[in-house]
């Protein structure tokens, strides 16, 4: 860190973490963590949260994983992929179904049969283009999310105030 110039407390802590779960095997334990962050982090299968524990209101840790829709909603930062329809399927109608977006459900319309090279040359090169957009999707709506915060910090330092923290400061 010193070889970029910050010291450990002007270190930025904040991170965002996008899940990629391919393959029956993946799916299915990336379905089981997001169930344990859901459990972890106080948030419903529908994806709310309780008032008491919104963005602000102490530990925020999991903004790392989950984003906030404008109604309120967390959905996780996750991909989930597989050939076949069938294990996502499970997703798709399972107590958790309301937590994810549905393009975040990809799937194909037949599996590889245990064959890799129908799997990677034939198959699998059809659904990669969708797989890859929403990857790029969810990381462009990061982007756009840093490049605000960057101009927020922008217009404080202008006005010579360090954070909004010191703006409430003021008030009292």
């Amino acid at each position: 860190m010193e070889s970029l110039g910050l010291s450990y407390g002007e270190y930025p802590l904040e991170r965002e973490c996008i899940s990629v779960h391919v393959g029956q095997a993946g799916v299915q334990m990336g379905n089981a963590c997001w169930e344990l962050y859901c459990l972890e982090h106080g948030i419903q299968p529908d994806g709310q949260m309780p008032s008491d524990k919104t963005i602000g209101g102490g530990d925020d840790s999991f903004t790392t994983f989950f984003c906030e829709t404008g109604a309120g909603k967390h959905v996780p930062r996750a991909v989930f992929v597989d050939l076949e329809p069938t294990v996502i399927d499970e997703i798709r109608n399972g107590p958790y179904r309301q937590l994810f977006h549905p393009e975040q459900l990809i799937t194909g319309k037949e599996d590889a049969a245990n064959n890799y090279a129908r799997g990677h040359y034939t198959i699998g090169k059809e659904i990669i283009d969708p797989v890859l957009d929403r990857i790029r999707k969810l990381e462009g709506e990061f982007s756009e999310a840093r490049e605000d915060m960057a101009a927020l910090e922008k217009d404080y330092e202008e006005v010579g105030i360090d954070s909004y923290e010191d703006e409430d400061e003021g008030e009292e």
